[in-house]
Parts: structure tokens; sequence; C-alpha cells
């Protein structure tokens, strides 16, 4: 199963102090950030190979207890995806985390996904994994409410055939068509863009 973190946190504070006091600013941030505090050092646990600056940066805006973490979400600034194969979901249990950033087109009203990371706890892979994590991923984001969508991410050699199994094709590397996946990327080796298309 995989939970939107930020739907988690919602759902949390309503269960615990009603609908209305789960809307105020600084109890949302304060939790949401709070959590923050245990997602991340798990993030870069299992995520070992990307380097932790580029970790810290994803999650630079939304640590900043001064702004409404989520009207940041909601704009699509930083969104994480929790993945967990267990029937009661805690943090505590979670076996991959996949973190993303999206784009509104104002006419089209085409959506961008930009897969930021996807990342599964060491323990966990080779058994399949990942692979389920990215098909309830691809269609959690065909559920949501835009009718055109498209999943954009860097992917190294190593992990091209993973994405094309879903999938996933190559497409030019166009810096102007992707400014907001190029700000945050992670590699400092060759990499080929993908796109999948809903």
């Amino acid at each position: 199963m995989i939970i939107q973190y930020s739907q988690f946190v919602k759902t949390k504070l309503s269960k615990w102090f009603g609908s209305e006091d789960s809307k105020q600013v600084d109890t949302y941030n304060y939790y949401y950030i709070s959590g923050l505090e245990y997602i991340i050092p798990l993030i870069k646990q299992f995520a070992e190979t990307v380097n932790e600056n580029f970790i810290d940066n994803l999650f630079h805006k939304i640590q900043d207890p001064t702004v409404s973490i989520e009207k940041l979400v909601t704009r699509g600034e930083i969104e994480i995806i929790i993945y967990s194969s267990d029937s009661q979901f805690k943090l505590s249990n979670a076996k991959g985390f996949i973190v993303y950033t999206k784009t509104t087109h104002s006419v089209t009203k085409e959506e961008k996904i930009y897969l930021l990371l996807l990342c599964v706890n060491k323990s966990y892979r080779k058994y399949g994994y990942g692979k389920v994590f990215m098909e309830e991923f691809i269609q959690f984001i065909k559920n949501s409410n835009s009718k055109s969508k498209r999943v954009i991410l860097h992917s190294l050699d190593t992990s091209l055939q993973f994405y094309k199994s879903f999938g996933f094709n190559e497409v030019p590397d166009k810096v102007t068509n992707y400014k907001k996946l190029f700000k945050y990327e992670k590699y400092d080796k060759e990499t080929v863009l993908l796109e999948y298309s809903i």
C-alpha cells in the first residue's frame, strides 16, 4: 500500500483534534515537520547512493515553519509517497519512499509529475518491492483529478530497463522543457530523460 504523507498528516490531525483544528497552519506545520525529522534520515538510509545534500535541498523549503506547508504541497512543490507492504500502516514499517514535485499547465491543465527520488530499504531489494511500489505509484497518479499527465524522471543506465518495463520512453533532454526537474538534478553521471504519458 502507498500513503501520501501530506494526507497522512491531515488524517491524523483530524482524528486527534477534529477537522477545525487540523486546518490551522501552525498545527499542520508542526506535525508535518515532526514527521520529516523521522522520514528524512530514513530516505538518506534507503537512498545510500544519492548525495545527502541533494536530499536536504529537496526538503529545505518545507522545513520552514513560517510558511504554510499545506499550501506548498497543494501547489505541487514537494510530495512524499510512503510504501509499506504491511496491512496496518506506520511510519516505522515504511519499506520505500518516492519524492516528487509537479506543475500544472495554466491553459491545458496537463500535469507534469517530476519523480525526483525512488528508494527502497536495502533489506527488501531484489524481492519485487520496487516494482510493486512503482505500479502503485503510477496507479495513484492515474487516479488523480487531472485528465492529462506526464511522469518525468532522469534514469541512470543501471535502472533504465526497470523504468522502461512500466512504459517509460526516452525523450530529448531539453533544459527549457523541464526547468523544474533540472533544478533538482541529483546525478553527476550520464543520465537518460524518461517520460510516461497517462
